[in-house]
């Protein structure tokens, strides 16, 4: 399939688009569930992180006909690419780093009020689950009797 040849509006909406959908509710909302959950590994914390991203990609990719995959997400890296090779006047290679960055929701420059996750190693913390084995334990947590 050949990459579409957007003007430089339509460009330019892609991209407020793109914007405009990590901003949205739904995205936010599994971010949010992505921090507040315990992985156990980095692979399956990558794949929750991959879902959330497709989330926000795949309104844009259907309303610019381009297929709901990793080809569309490809063929609107190359898109975007072109279009700010012609705006802002960048390499090729700078062009299509700044395009993968914006098809992920990481565009410079745009305003954003999130950040990405972070994988953190799960702790085996046994502190909090396991009871007490003497009373000098239960003192030693200070707790304050009214």
């Amino acid at each position: 399939m050949a990459t579409q040849i957007l003007s430089v509006e339509q460009a330019g909406l892609l991209r407020e688009d793109l914007c405009q959908a990590f901003n949205a509710t739904d995205f936010q909302l599994k971010l949010l569930t992505i921090r507040q959950s315990q992985y156990a590994d980095e692979s399956s914390f990558r794949a929750a992180m991959r879902e959330a991203v497709t989330t926000a990609q795949k309104n844009v990719l259907r309303k610019y006909q381009m297929p709901e995959n990793s080809n569309g997400v490809a063929e609107m890296t190359k898109v975007l690419a072109f279009h700010i090779i012609k705006t802002e006047n960048l390499k090729p290679s700078k062009a299509h780093r700044k395009a993968q960055a914006m098809c992920v929701g990481m565009s410079l420059g745009q305003q954003q009020s999130w950040v990405w996750p972070r994988f953190v190693t799960p702790a085996n913390d046994t502190a909090s689950t396991v009871a007490p084995e003497s009373d000098d334990d239960l003192e030693s947590l200070h707790l304050d009797e009214d």
